[in-house]
């Protein structure tokens, strides 16, 4: 299997238990996200219109800067150590997300658009959830903090 069908390819759900943290608002939010992140890889795909890529791209902007938010306000409530480095990424996902939605207004239907929404948003935001904010759901049930995030 190359690394292109390790990305659903084969048109099945990328979200699955493994993306789950056990905090009920984050996994529905990055439930959201991935599942918009995959819509558009085959709206690209499948040549879907224009109107159709656009929305989906602007309410991955939207929602990603949302869900970002969300995490980074409890991070503060909860004193996560880590939170300036989690920060830095998430503006390092927006950005990506800034550049994609520039490409995509460009040239929403080619095969390089197809890729980058790949390579720079669905496979970084799957990684970002099976590291950092595994680490971060880590530090939450350690320090018995689950259950204050409502």
């Amino acid at each position: 299997m190359n690394e292109h069908e390790k990305f659903n390819v084969t048109g099945k759900r990328l979200w699955s238990s493994d993306l789950e943290l056990g905090i009920p608002i984050i996994d529905r939010q990055h439930q959201q996200l991935v599942n918009n992140i995959e819509e558009l890889f085959f709206a690209i795909k499948h040549n879907k219109d224009y109107d159709k890529i656009r929305g989906l791209t602007a309410f991955i902007k939207r929602y990603s800067i949302e869900h970002f938010q969300t995490e980074e306000e409890y991070m503060k409530k909860f004193m996560y150590p880590r939170v300036a480095e989690h920060t830095k990424k998430h503006n390092d996902f927006h950005q990506t997300v800034l550049k994609v939605e520039e490409f995509v207004r460009v040239q929403a239907t080619s095969p390089v658009a197809l890729q980058i929404v790949e390579s720079l948003m669905l496979r970084w935001y799957v990684e970002h959830i099976k590291s950092m904010d595994q680490e971060f759901a880590g530090f939450l049930r350690e320090n018995n903090l689950v259950k204050d995030m409502k």
